[in-house]
């Protein structure tokens, strides 16, 4: 007799059903271990304060701080709850050996029932301004020396300033991986044991005419497009020769591009045309002649 997938599906979870009640499972039933401790969180909180319910702190860390005070001796679980809100971090909030549970228990943290609260390292910028109505562009006053490689305006990810807008008429136009002036042979797409290449002398070379000298060039980034894979990369010097813009990226990306096996899918190939698509972001300023 000839069944067809659905009803296959149930017949096995049938079965399943059938050994947890014969072993005494209940996958309803909740865990009931002892609640040794719980601790609130708020983001109408006071790190002052004692971290109960009536008096939440106002940080995830606080309340991590206290966890680690009461952790090393469990009798129950100790329960984090945390309230609706957003809560800013300045430093990531690492956990370590010391946020380890003991004897058997856990720690938790949990938001709130129908909470969704937000653990955000983002910094607000406030006070846009119109600069150019001709072309709608906005600017705000920042700290000096404050950096970002995201923006987000009312919740959305923003295109930050970017040239080569139509990138899709932008080619890398070779690369090179070793002192010898070896190509890889494929232009970043190659899935063999020759795409190991060597990061220290790995170059791009882009079309003078469509580079340009910029002022914060350490801050410029180069976005290659290979096959299903966007490779963000941060350029490290820009030199000229000839015809041509020599690009080396910094030390954290080089590997990322110049290190690894790059990949190869069937029907989607740049062997012969080494057409590897390009934009440059975060290259709003510009030094002139």
């Amino acid at each position: 007799m000839a069944i067809n997938m659905k009803e296959f599906i149930c017949i096995i979870m049938s079965i399943i059903m059938l050994l947890l009640n014969l072993v005494g499972i209940d996958m309803n039933k909740k865990s009931e271990q002892p609640i040794m401790a719980q601790i609130y969180v708020s983001a109408q909180g006071n790190d002052m304060g004692s971290g109960e319910k009536d008096d939440p702190f106002l940080t995830v860390e606080r309340a991590q701080q206290e966890v680690r005070k009461i952790n090393k001796e469990m009798t129950g679980d100790i329960i984090v709850h945390i309230a609706d809100g957003v809560y800013k971090l300045s430093t990531p909030l690492v956990f370590d050996e010391r946020d380890s549970a003991s004897g058997g228990f856990t720690i938790r943290y949990a938001a709130d029932e129908g909470a969704k609260p937000v653990l955000s390292g983002g910094r607000e910028i406030s006070g846009f301004t119109l600069a150019d109505a001709e072309k709608n562009i906005y600017a705000a006053k920042v700290d000096k020396g404050f950096t970002f490689r995201q923006l987000y305006v009312n919740g959305e990810k923003a295109v930050r300033a970017r040239s080569n807008t139509d990138y899709s008429t932008r080619i890398i136009g070779a690369s090179r991986f070793d002192a010898d002036g070896h190509l890889i042979p494929e232009n970043l797409n190659y899935s063999g044991d020759d795409a190991l290449v060597k990061a220290e002398y790995g170059e791009i070379y882009l079309n003078a005419d469509e580079f340009t000298d910029f002022d914060n060039l350490q801050k410029v980034e180069l976005h290659v497009l290979t096959a299903w894979v966007e490779n963000i990369l941060r350029i490290k010097t820009a030199e000229t020769d000839g015809n041509r813009v020599v690009i080396r990226v910094q030390d954290n990306e080089n590997d990322l591009i110049f290190n690894r096996l790059h990949p190869n899918i069937d029907g989607y190939s740049h062997k012969s045309t080494h057409d590897f698509v390009y934009y440059i972001e975060n290259a709003g300023h510009r030094s002139r002649a």
